[in-house]
């Protein structure tokens, strides 16, 4: 078996488990074209299903049916024509997968897991197990589900304290190690410019010079779907959303699957959707992050086939075409529209994405909640 009780990486894993500090065994690899029939070699073949059940067929990786998707493709396809962007990437990702587009080579790699997993194993135990129940990552097998592989090494990060005062610890694929990982073979494009908080407290800044009165106290029965219950003022906010496991949200691309396995506790796993530790992810998600972005400030702004696209939100956009009618707006709203014109300049918000996380200043407390 692949990871035999008898194996040494099997082996290796229970003695980092018992102490961290056990020194980490190097790669093993298996070149495609030795190892390989040649009427076979140069393709990827998918092979846990025959491995499950030897009377089914041995099929190229490109003939696996697509995993069930967690994102509305439909619904991305509809923003992004009424956006009328040419840049096709964000809808190709939601719909069929996130390509990591990396040009290394079809060595299969076996890498034991970094001392990182093991310090926090307990942690790492669990989301596996999570990850598996979710369906982000496929059932597991003590061999990979393809010829060739890579199963990489895996780490546990700590980030941070939970409530009860124990590391957070996230679970990363560590996609980089070698000159011909996954991670050294992705040429980005060019230099992703993500925002800066600089630039919300800009936005928040320009508001806030239309401030007047004090900040409102919460209703005790508001319902953020009814903002006719939420108290409200003439104040700027800052706020912030960050998605829960953003990158698993996103499948990996059917060709790209060969390259997404890791091993935990004697078992081989493959993983469905993007992985944390791929290079190429963050500008990735980005690009789905930014078409989000510009949808909700075009709904905002008014396009109305943006708004048509969310038939449940069209109780609220009366809430959120009304302007304010103290003094102090009137006054700033004034002076901005003689210095610059109509425009958006005159928004009443001012949003912003970091790779998941969506944040922004908006004016009136009300606003916040819609």
């Amino acid at each position: 078996m692949f990871l035999s009780c008898s194996s040494p990486l099997w082996i290796m894993t229970q003695a980092k488990i018992d102490d961290p500090k056990t020194p980490r065994p190097d790669d093993v690899e298996f070149d495609n074209d030795a190892y390989t029939n040649p009427k076979y070699a140069g393709t990827v073949w998918y092979i846990a299903d025959h491995l499950k059940d030897p009377t089914k067929p041995i099929i190229p990786l490109a003939a696996l049916p697509p995993a069930k998707r967690q994102l509305d493709a439909d619904f991305i396809d509809s923003i992004s024509d009424a956006l009328g962007l040419g840049n096709i990437k964000p809808r190709d990702r939601i719909r069929h997968g996130h390509r990591n587009l990396s040009t290394c080579s079809l060595t299969s790699v076996v890498a034991a897991n970094w001392s990182g997993a093991y310090k926090y194993a307990k942690d790492i135990t669990e989301q596996v197990g999570d990850e598996v129940k979710n369906g982000w990552v496929e059932l597991p097998l003590p061999v990979p589900s393809t010829w060739p592989f890579r199963l990489e090494q895996q780490n546990g990060i700590s980030q941070g304290l939970k409530e009860n005062g124990d590391p957070k610890v996230r679970r990363a694929t560590d996609k980089g190690h070698g000159p011909d990982s996954v991670n050294e073979c992705i040429e980005l494009v060019s230099k992703l410019k993500l925002c800066t908080n600089l630039q919300i407290g800009r936005g928040a800044a320009i508001l806030t010079t239309a401030d007047e009165g004090p900040r409102a106290t919460p209703n005790d029965d508001e319902d953020p779907n009814d903002p006719s219950t939420i108290a409200d003022d003439y104040r700027t906010y800052l706020w912030k959303i960050d998605l829960t496991a953003a990158y698993r949200q996103v499948l990996i691309h059917i060709l790209c699957l060969w390259m997404c396995h890791t091993s935990w506790d004697g078992n081989v796993y493959l993983d469905r959707r993007m992985q944390f530790g791929d290079k190429s992810a963050v500008e990735g998600f980005q690009s789905i992050t930014n078409l989000i972005l510009c949808a909700a400030q075009a709904a905002i702004d008014g396009n109305m086939a943006l708004r048509a696209a969310v038939p449940h939100a069209a109780h609220l956009w009366q809430y959120v075409d009304a302007r304010p009618t103290n003094e102090a707006y009137r006054r700033w709203e004034s002076e901005r529209t003689n210095e610059l014109g109509e425009g958006p300049q005159l928004r009443l918000t001012h949003t912003d994405g970091y790779i998941d996380d969506f944040m922004g200043a908006v004016y009136g407390l009300s606003l916040i909640h819609i």
